[in-house]
């Protein structure tokens, strides 16, 4: 076999199997930016839809958001549910006053954290 051959691969192998640790910190990142954005999406494609009920009705309230998400909303990519975030959680919400919050318990999955997410907007 010739060495001269291989030796590359055994350097790329080498540099990889070094590598690992900031590769996988790195996708670690990626994926929680990917989920961010997905938060994001699902949240404002919650609020237009209850943008949009609340015109069709002036009495509009929301008692259950999981039952109004799936009445409203087609699901997402993949067959995806718009009323889970991406790490497994059903959202939430307030409607007060005509404003109503969706809240997400964010990476952590637990509610009351520092890496909750919400967004809200005046729905009338």
């Amino acid at each position: 076999m010739d060495l001269n051959r291989l030796l590359p691969l055994i350097v790329l192998a080498a540099i990889g199997w070094h590598s690992k640790g900031a590769f996988q910190k790195r996708l670690a990142t990626v994926t929680e930016m990917q989920h961010s954005m997905i938060v994001e999406t699902d949240m404002g494609s919650i609020l237009r839809q209850a943008k949009l009920a609340a015109i069709e009705d002036p009495n509009f309230t929301i008692s259950n958001l999981k039952a109004f998400i799936s009445h409203h909303m087609d699901r997402g990519l993949n067959g995806t549910d718009p009323g889970v975030d991406p790490w497994g959680r059903p959202y939430r919400h307030d409607l007060h006053s005509g404003r109503l919050t969706i809240k997400c318990a964010g990476p952590d999955t637990r509610w009351g954290t520092d890496d909750d997410i919400e967004r809200s907007d005046s729905i009338f």
